[in-house]
């Protein structure tokens, strides 16, 4: 039986390709909720990442980077069609939920990462769709899973006024639509 937050993940990314192919040309100088990125940093970050995930599921070694890729010059929606199954593919791999994941800030249990890995889809898309006038098209019990742990796995120390990597939490009332509520909680101005 799938694990529950690959499954998640799977469609996480998937609504994440969704709001990618929704961005134009013209928004990608837009700001976004994220304060160091921009639409075309954001964009940019998110296909990195999917692709840093994919490598981290495998077990392989991440590769020195000294300039970011540009993958808004190119096809992006199909960059990150192509890092999706690359790490969808990494978490069907036998024994997979054996092994620690190293990534870059910590080294982490396969369930953890799998999670790590979800909330960070999940509130990237919402950054993105937020940016890009995309909000209504994401699906609302994405949000409301990760809500269940996110809390949890965000230490304090880790927040800051510069927001690296998470601002304060920004209070929201609790009938707040679950991606305010999760954008409040990693320090996000919904």
């Amino acid at each position: 039986m799938p694990n529950q937050s690959v499954s998640d993940l799977g469609q996480a990314l998937d609504q994440a390709q969704s709001v990618l192919s929704g961005v134009t040309p013209s928004q990608l100088s837009e700001t976004t909720p994220c304060a160091k990125w921009n639409v075309k940093d954001l964009s940019n970050h998110m296909v990195g990442s999917t692709t840093m995930f994919g490598l981290v599921t495998r077990g392989e070694s991440m590769p020195e980077m000294t300039d970011v890729p540009d993958f808004t010059s190119g096809d992006i929606v199909s960059t990150f069609d192509a890092a999706k199954k690359s790490v969808l593919a990494a978490w069907e791999e036998p024994g997979v939920f054996e092994r620690e994941m190293v990534f870059p800030f910590a080294t982490l249990p396969a369930e953890m990462a799998a999670r790590v890995q979800l909330m960070e889809v999940v509130l990237h898309t919402w950054d993105l769709a937020q940016a890009t006038g995309q909000v209504e098209s994401l699906d609302d019990s994405l949000a409301e899973t990760v809500l269940t742990y996110a809390g949890a796995i965000v230490p304090e120390s880790s927040r800051n006024a510069e927001g690296e990597p998470f601002s304060f939490v920004v209070v929201e009332p609790d009938s707040a639509p679950p991606y305010a509520r999760l954008a409040a909680l990693m320090g996000r101005k919904p």
